[in-house]
């Protein structure tokens, strides 16, 4: 139809010519014909202009206004991979930060998605667990559960080290029934202070005793004259890893806002013979379920020797400090950081003391002085 843009007086008597002309103008403006009025963006309803209505590649990029669409013009879920031609979602369109985790569906990235070869070392979650020694021999269970080979120091460079090896050495242990992780060092007759290093991948952080997330676990064991001996420092409580409770999740998920961790178990039915096999969550008591079995880090004591775990509530900044390269056992052997004997009411394994700790005046070794707030474990 061809628009006729026909106007009429008021009182008129429209011929029926006219009144053709006046239908066919309703026509030609819904037809869109040159010279007809454009239907306004204030003239569709919301949600009217639905899929089936649109002709097949209607909708080109050029019909778009640049900015025109915004998130609260698109549906909840509107926009599904199905919608998506190849290769139509590139890198340099998506804004920094802009994939989040509410953004992903459950189980979108799976192995099938990652490219082989395009996980290393900085896309792990990696942390480390180090043993400080002064003239010990210390067995250790190793706080890590895949760890790689250990690392070593002597702050004198002593050659007097006997030996550092992932195993027993020959010591004997009480193994349990599931699979342990034991670091030996034998240090008794080197000078200076021996530090030894491993990396682990890590699994299932956060941990909580019971006040609140762990950032870092300090274990000391001290003499019958209360020297230092070895200290421990890890990310990982020994009994993640070393327990019969296997808590390393087989499964992640965003449920409301909140990463949660699932764990498959298998169960057999002696009854029918059935595999029965269903999901759980890897919630705290799961984690600290074994923390009676496997309370602290040191597998052999001597007699008199007690195990001080620095107040698990104050070491956020230790943490710090260790992610940057220092070392948390030589501060300490330096007596840069002191324990406070004054009674701390904290959630501990069994056996183990919790202890606040004060720092000394500075700590300009490790680049800064520390505040009144870090220097002292409320």
């Amino acid at each position: 139809m061809t628009w006729t843009g026909q106007t009429f007086s008021l009182n008129q008597i429209l011929t029926s010519t006219q009144m053709n002309n006046l239908q066919a103008d309703i026509t030609a403006q819904a037809n869109g014909d040159s010279g007809a009025p454009q239907q306004q963006t204030a003239g569709i309803a919301d949600l009217a202009v639905i899929e089936d209505k649109l002709a097949s590649s209607s909708v080109t990029e050029d019909k778009i206004g640049f900015g025109a669409v915004t998130e609260d013009k698109i549906g909840g879920f509107a926009v599904t991979v199905g919608k998506l031609a190849s290769g139509c979602v590139q890198t340099s369109k998506i804004a920094n930060g802009q994939v989040t985790l509410g953004k992903m569906a459950t189980d979108s990235v799976d192995s099938v998605n990652i490219l082989a070869g395009a996980v290393h070392v900085t896309e792990l979650d990696i942390s480390q667990e180090e043993v400080v020694s002064s003239g010990a021999s210390s067995t250790l269970m190793s706080t890590g559960g895949y760890g790689f080979s250990p690392q070593i120091k002597n702050s004198s460079g002593s050659t007097d080290l006997y030996q550092v090896n992932n195993g027993l050495n020959g010591q004997a242990v009480t193994v349990g029934t599931s699979y342990e992780t034991y670091l030996y060092l034998n240090d008794s007759a080197a000078t200076g202070t021996t530090t030894a290093r491993v990396l682990y991948v890590t699994a299932s952080p956060p941990y909580d005793l019971g006040d609140g997330e762990v950032k870092l676990f300090v274990w000391l064991r001290l003499n019958s004259s209360n020297e230092i001996k070895t200290i421990v420092t890890s990310k990982t409580p020994p009994w993640i890893y070393n327990g019969p409770t296997n808590v390393v999740a087989d499964r992640t998920a965003l449920v409301n806002n909140e990463i949660k961790k699932y764990k498959t178990i298998y169960d057999f039915s002696e009854e029918d013979g059935v595999l029965q096999k269903r999901e759980i969550e890897i919630d705290n008591e799961m984690k600290n379920r074994d923390m009676p079995l496997l309370p602290h880090p040191f597998a052999l004591r001597e007699p008199g020797d007690r195990v001080v775990l620095l107040d698990p509530m104050n070491t956020e900044y230790l943490s710090e400090i260790m992610d940057s390269g220092g070392s948390i056992g030589e501060i300490i052997m330096d007596d840069y950081i002191r324990l406070n004997n004054s009674p701390l009411s904290r959630g501990a394994p069994p056996g183990v003391t919790p202890s606040r700790f004060i720092w000394k005046n500075t700590v300009k070794r490790y680049g800064e002085v520390v505040s009144d707030r870090k220097r002292k474990s409320p």
